[in-house]
């Protein structure tokens, strides 16, 4: 009768010993080939391709979809930033959404959507996109401490008499109450109310002297300068969150 067969890994030490060393080279292979390979970040422009494809990656939830967009306009002196929703993030820059201006008579002021790119002038910057702003990098709120004992909440846009702003609810004091909750109040709740909001959000505590004297504290020298910041909003004000103006949440 003839002999059963034998395989390699069950037959003599010499065949198992040069089993494993195969699998050993070929895992370490593999390691070697995915370390060599980029993981897509959202890095300076200068370190980035000149082209590169639009992967998206899935949108954080609320609170932590609030983004600092630090990004830099053409022959300005100046960077900027801008905090808004984040709608999704590629390797080409960010889509994000906010409100900038609140018409007086409604509780549903529209909302933008955009781009903003690390090269906004190639094609592969979707549309809509802000042609003039290039993308330096995205600070998240959820990656922030909390400042004075308040954390992100829902990402708000709020207005006042000192114009439309947006970023994460932080408390609300209607006028009369000794304390300010950290609980959002509901949507439609705060309409041209008296009272306290206070929201986190990114800026510059020491602009540039030279700099615009409107919305001041969104420009710096450098992008390091902006820093997750408390800021009190008085009354009147007006706010919503921003998923339920574009009827999300």
């Amino acid at each position: 009768m003839a002999a059963p067969a034998v395989s390699e890994e069950e037959g003599s030490p010499m065949f198992v010993h040069a089993g494993r060393l195969v699998r050993t080279a070929l895992l370490a292979l593999l390691f070697t080939t995915a370390a060599a390979v980029p993981a897509a970040s959202l890095s300076p422009a200068a370190t980035r391709p000149a082209e590169v494809a639009h992967v998206a990656a899935p949108a954080p939830k609320a609170p932590s979809a609030g983004v600092g967009v630090i990004y830099r306009v053409a022959g300005a002196p100046y960077y900027r930033v801008h905090n808004a929703l984040l709608l999704e993030a590629s390797s080409v820059g960010v889509k994000v959404a906010h409100v900038a201006v609140w018409p007086g008579n409604t509780k549903t002021p529209p909302v933008e959507v955009y781009w903003v790119c690390y090269h906004p002038e190639k094609s592969s910057c979707p549309s809509p996109r802000k042609a003039n702003w290039q993308l330096n990098s995205v600070k998240s709120y959820a990656d922030q401490k909390c400042v004075s004992g308040y954390c992100p909440g829902p990402f708000i846009a709020f207005d006042s008499s000192a114009g439309t702003h947006d970023g994460a609810f932080a408390c609300w004091q209607p006028a009369g109450n000794a304390t300010c909750s950290t609980t959002w109040p509901g949507d439609n709740k705060i309409y041209k109310s008296a009272g306290t909001l206070r929201v986190l959000h990114f800026a510059n505590p020491t602009p540039p002297p030279h700099a615009p004297q409107k919305n001041k504290g969104s420009y710096a020298n450098a992008p390091g300068d902006f820093t997750f910041l408390l800021h009190t909003v008085p009354g009147p004000v007006s706010a919503q969150r921003i998923c339920y103006l574009r009827g999300t949440c």
